[in-house]
This record gives structure tokens, C-alpha cells and sequence, in this order.
């Protein structure tokens, strides 16, 4: 891994900080089962479920409450790549119905040297970005 990352095309800025990053996700992972594992021991499954199903309630009126704040006013942010890729993002809320449009028209296609990300990675990161813009849910009771 750290062989590829030196002698890409474009390398990598700093391979010891990438190979850490890796790590620090392996393990993080590692650890998320664990610990569900040890909730799932823990407690009942229709617990855990009601839990969890909650849990998903509650992030879901905390991040519609967020996009119902953002009004209909659209906002862009464009940028490029090292490369010269570009990266175009418009989001687009809709207060009435409490949801948010994410448009990446005229973002460059899939890298190949994988300086973007595919579809699948892009959808994985929106939900993960929208809980870290979406403000503290503390106020939702649990």
C-alpha cells in the first residue's frame, strides 16, 4: 500500500499520515463491532431494535428541522482537484417538505487515479456531512 501510494502518478502528499488514517479507521471499526456486540449481549433484540429505530428518528428530525432552517435559499461551492478537476455542489433545500437536493452537475467523472469518489463512496459521505452540519439533536429526547 505505501509502495502504491508513493509511485502513483499523483502521489500522495504524506504517506505516513495516510497509512495512520487507515489504521485509525480499521480500528475504529474494529471497535464499532465490538461494541455492538457487547449492546446486542446486553440487552434484548426488541430493545436494541426500539433503540436503534429511535435513534434514527431522532437524526432524521434534527437533520429536517436543519434543512427546514436553511429556507429555499440554494447554495453552490465549487472547487478542483490537483489535477484540474472540477468539483460542483449545489444543494437545494425545500423547507414545505423538509428535504435537500444534493447536485454534483458538473463534477469531473470518477477519477482514475481515484482523486474523487465513486457514487457508492459519495453516497456514504453525504449522510456522514449532513449529521456533522445538521446542529447538536440534544433537544430530541431519546
Amino acid at each position: 500500500m505505501r509502495h502504491r501510494l508513493k509511485l502513483a502518478l499523483y502521489p500522495t502528499r504524506n504517506v505516513d499520515e495516510n497509512m495512520a488514517d487507515i489504521a485509525a479507521a480499521e480500528a475504529a471499526g474494529h471497535e464499532g463491532v465490538r461494541l455492538l456486540q457487547s449492546m446486542a449481549d446486553s440487552i434484548s433484540l426488541p430493545r436494541l431494535t426500539h433503540l436503534l429505530e429511535r435513534l434514527l428518528n431522532v437524526a432524521e428530525k434534527a437533520t429536517a428541522t436543519w434543512i427546514e432552517s436553511l429556507r429555499n435559499e440554494t447554495r453552490q461551492f465549487s472547487d478542483q482537484l490537483d489535477d484540474g478537476t472540477p468539483v460542483q455542489v449545489q444543494l437545494v433545500p425545500d423547507p414545505s417538505t423538509r428535504r435537500l437536493k444534493i447536485d454534483f452537475t458538473g463534477t469531473g467523472d470518477v477519477h482514475s487515479h481515484a482523486f474523487n469518489d465513486t457514487r457508492s463512496i459519495v453516497t456514504a459521505a453525504v449522510p456522514y456531512v449532513l449529521r456533522c452540519v445538521t446542529p447538536n439533536g440534544s433537544h430530541y429526547a431519546m
